[in-house]
């Protein structure tokens, strides 16, 4: 949902440390450990071992963890697992195969859908020689009315030529 920050950058351990030390505990209930993680870019990939004490069921899901760590902004993370279906989508092999099967996994929600997109290599980027953006054509233009009261004009469409 929203983002969780610290005035201050972290400064005696890695993002991925302190994730991983925040996510793993145990009560009379359940055992959460992280197994391992990976950090690609601003993005904390990690397989989490959820256990149900008692129970003999226990899974491991991925744990997508978006982060800042600088001066200006402090330490902050957001974080979203599989089952949300993150757009975030390179998540490293060593990690994807420690992860149980989604069936295992009492709510899945989205994490098949994202499974099978980080398995997915990206398309790749056409490269063009011009730097112009003029020469890219896709979808509706949009134009901004010329004026404040222009603004005010019902009359005025906002959106034009969706199908030039």
């Amino acid at each position: 949902m929203g983002w969780l920050f610290h005035n201050d950058m972290l400064q005696s351990q890695t993002p991925a440390e302190y994730i991983a030390e925040q996510y793993s505990r145990e009560t009379d209930v359940y055992r959460v450990n992280v197994l391992a993680t990976a950090t690609v870019g601003g993005t904390i990939y990690a397989a989490i071992r959820n256990e149900i004490k008692g129970a003999c069921a226990a899974y491991v899901f991925c744990g997508v963890f978006l982060f800042k760590n600088n001066k200006k902004d402090g330490f902050g993370y957001k974080s979203i697992d599989e089952a949300m279906g993150p757009c975030e989508v390179d998540c490293p092999d060593r990690i994807m195969r420690l992860l149980s099967p989604v069936e295992d996994i009492p709510d899945p929600g989205y994490a098949a859908e994202w499974r099978a997109n980080v398995s997915v290599p990206p398309p790749m980027m056409e490269r063009s020689n011009t730097s112009s953006c003029a020469s890219r054509s896709s979808g509706p233009s949009i134009a901004a009315p010329a004026s404040e009261a222009a603004c005010r004009d019902r009359e005025n469409p906002i959106f034009k030529g969706a199908n030039k």
